[in-house]
């Protein structure tokens, strides 16, 4: 599948797409020759490099200015996109399953060689309060938690209570909103948007066919979702801003890089390509 920045050589590498704090959007890139690197793009336009040794995924919240990813050297950075500086960083004992879930806050969730760890910005890495061995804290909001176990398995809680179960999540993962209302589940081709507490499926009008690549919240609880068709047929990336309450979704220009800002609360989503996006590839 094709992104927007094929053309300069470069390519969303983040299958489930950028994502965002409350003051820049976020973007994964891989350059041709394999390296990672990491972009943020402000909301009065600049599009500029933080890093360029990314191991994995980054993760931020909507609704914070904290951005986390791990590096090829088994650390995890802190980054306030506010003061736009790296406040610090946290060694991971090496391990097979590295792996960088989410964030909430200040606050990052991931596992590596000690188990399934939750670091603080400030404080010393702890374990997961989880409930079962194998398992993982996934996305975590308001008292609802997700946990995803070694097999794929994937339970919802709500305090101690167990309201969904999946029996297996291929190649994705859930999000809680940040007014804790939904949760997304993407998996492969199959992507849906569930109540809570409830878990009913909303259904969004969105393409049929269509292969959902990034799925991301605003912090007003709006769902961001780009994707495709078939390669062949529509190798173009396509962007929708989604309201799970309505079930309705709005179609933005291909080549804009879509993010959401603090004022999306106020009606005005921000959809912006960089003023310097041509000349940064």
């Amino acid at each position: 599948m094709r992104s927007q920045l094929d053309d300069h050589g470069y390519r969303i590498t983040r299958q489930l797409g950028t994502t965002s704090t409350e003051s820049a959007g976020v973007f994964l890139l891989g350059p041709i020759d394999g390296k990672h690197e990491l972009w943020l793009l402000t909301e009065d336009g600049d599009w500029f490099r933080v890093a360029n040794d990314v191991d994995g995924l980054p993760v931020a919240d909507p609704t914070s200015p904290w951005l986390f990813w791990m590096t090829a050297d088994h650390q995890i950075t802190a980054y306030d996109t506010d003061s736009r500086k790296t406040v610090t960083t946290q060694p991971v004992s090496p391990g097979p399953a590295d792996f960088l879930w989410f964030s909430n806050g200040d606050t990052a969730y991931y596992t590596a060689k000690t188990g399934t760890m939750q670091w603080t910005v400030g404080g010393e890495p702890t374990p997961q309060p989880i409930t079962r061995p194998g398992d993982h804290v996934d996305t975590a909001r308001d008292g609802f938690v997700g946990l995803m176990n070694e097999e794929g398995g994937y339970r919802v809680m709500s305090g101690q209570t167990q309201i969904f179960a999946l029996g297996r999540i291929h190649n994705g993962w859930g999000r809680i909103s940040p007014d804790a209302r939904w949760i997304t589940f993407d998996d492969r081709d199959d992507f849906a948007v569930l109540t809570l507490p409830e878990m009913k499926p909303v259904e969004l009008p969105l393409p049929q066919g269509w292969f959902v690549a990034s799925v991301e919240w605003t912090p007003d609880s709006r769902l961001v979702v780009s994707g495709a068709n078939d390669e062949a047929s529509d190798p173009g990336v396509r962007s929708f801003v989604c309201e799970p309450a309505s079930a309705t979704c709005e179609e933005y220009p291909k080549r804009a890089l879509p993010y959401s800002m603090t004022n999306s609360a106020r009606g005005q989503f921000i959809l912006a390509e960089p003023k310097n996006f041509d000349e940064s590839m």
